[in-house]
């Protein structure tokens, strides 16, 4: 009788970050981890130079827009502790940021982020290290 129910197929979870990404942070994290510079450097160090490094910032037309809903993701895990004192404004453009981070990839998102600000492309850095810490591929 089980033999009989189909199973759905497994949809990828939207929350995540796009493989590419994941990817080029792996490759650029290993060999940071290799260079005996960063031997004392904890995880969370070696992604968040890992994300400077391997997308770096250029040019690009991506805008960061205030939509006042992220959709269903709760980011407020990820923002850093310091944005906690920002106001709706800034901590919704860098939930948006996150969300572009997996929807388009981090490269935009970094990009995006520059365009705004130095605080914005540094809250980024630190959100996104802080998300990826949780990724089981970069562990």
């Amino acid at each position: 009788m089980d033999a009989l129910i189909k199973k759905e197929p497994e949809m990828p979870n939207p929350s995540s970050f796009r493989p590419e990404d994941i990817s080029r942070l792996k490759e650029e994290s290993e060999r940071l981890r290799s260079l005996p510079e960063h031997a004392d450097k904890n995880r969370n160090d070696i992604i968040k130079e890992s994300l400077q490094s391997a997308f770096p910032v250029n040019n690009s037309s991506v805008l960061v827009t205030q939509t006042g809903d992220t959709g269903s993701e709760d980011f407020n895990d990820d923002l850093p502790e310091y944005l906690s004192a920002a106001d709706d404004n800034v901590k919704s453009k860098v939930e948006n940021l996150i969300k572009l981070s997996k929807e388009k990839g981090i490269g935009k998102a970094v990009n995006a982020a520059r365009r705004e600000s130095p605080f914005l492309l540094d809250a980024l850095h630190d959100s996104l290290s802080k998300a990826l810490l949780k990724e089981e591929s970069l562990k």
